[in-house]
């Protein structure tokens, strides 16, 4: 990007950006507040507490300029699947974010997510696994949700890298919660989110703040979702290193052809 295209970006990026956070917050907290004073007075179901969560991302991440194009299973196949771990590559803070506009499946989430204004809260609410990495009894408590919840018929979805990656593919999967997926005769789904402009994207080492700019700053970013059939074995060590082989070389197929999953 040369220098003078990055100048005009912030000239306009920044204001376009600042704009589309006002009215994601606008709108969720129109959804969100309502719904939870309701739930005060009427315990929601937690299906009906994510079919609110999956509206509010759905208009949200359209006012945030993102436009997602599906392939593979679709989204009631997907959903209909009992004791299901969709894990996906991570290339940034909007992955989970597009992933949950479609599936039902409650999210395993660094802890910091609960203090992020509004959005921790109504992850919160819509159910989530908040994990604090480097902590051991918290690891050992989300491996047992994972694995009871799994067990119960219920869907998880999971970015097993544990941080996001700006390489090429995917960094090595660690393996606890595949361990779990075996333990409880679940299946494993493949996932991948790709962007169209890596770089402005891929979320490496920049502030959150410069890293929302990049991606919501612009009219339109192109991503692709695709979410592969369903591995089922006994043994962790396939299903893990199957699942990273598919995610990989779905990966090389949307850039090798872009025009096939992006959106124009």
């Amino acid at each position: 990007m040369g220098l003078k295209k990055v100048e005009w970006f912030w000239v306009y990026g920044f204001p376009l950006a600042v704009v589309r956070l006002l009215l994601f917050y606008g709108w969720i907290a129109v959804i969100f507040y309502p719904t939870y004073l309701w739930h005060q007075l009427r315990p929601l179901s937690i299906r009906q507490r994510i079919r609110m969560r999956r509206l509010c991302l759905r208009y949200g991440m359209w006012i945030l300029g993102f436009r997602v194009r599906r392939s593979g299973m679709s989204v009631a196949q997907a959903n209909s699947l009992e004791g299901a771990l969709f894990v996906c590559n991570h290339r940034s803070w909007s992955d989970p974010m597009i992933a949950l506009i479609y599936l039902n499946a409650i999210p395993v989430s660094k802890a910091e997510v609960r203090d992020y204004p509004v959005i921790g809260k109504g992850m919160e609410f819509a159910g989530i696994l908040y994990l604090r990495r480097r902590v051991v009894a918290s690891l050992k408590e989300v491996r047992h949700s994972i694995y009871e919840y799994l067990r119960k018929g219920g869907s998880i979805l999971l970015f097993p890298e544990g941080t996001t990656y700006t390489g090429e593919l995917t960094r090595t999967f660690k393996k606890g919660a595949f361990e779990e997926a075996a333990r409880a005769g679940g299946k494993v789904c493949p996932m991948v989110i790709e962007y169209r402009d890596r770089h402005a994207n891929y979320w490496d080492v920049r502030p959150l703040w410069k890293q929302f700019v990049l991606q919501c700053g612009k009219w339109r970013n192109p991503c692709a979702m695709w979410i592969g059939e369903p591995l089922e074995s006994e043994d962790a060590q396939l299903l893990r290193t199957s699942a990273k082989r598919i995610i990989d070389q779905k990966i090389r197929e949307m850039h090798h052809d872009p025009d096939r999953y992006f959106p124009s």
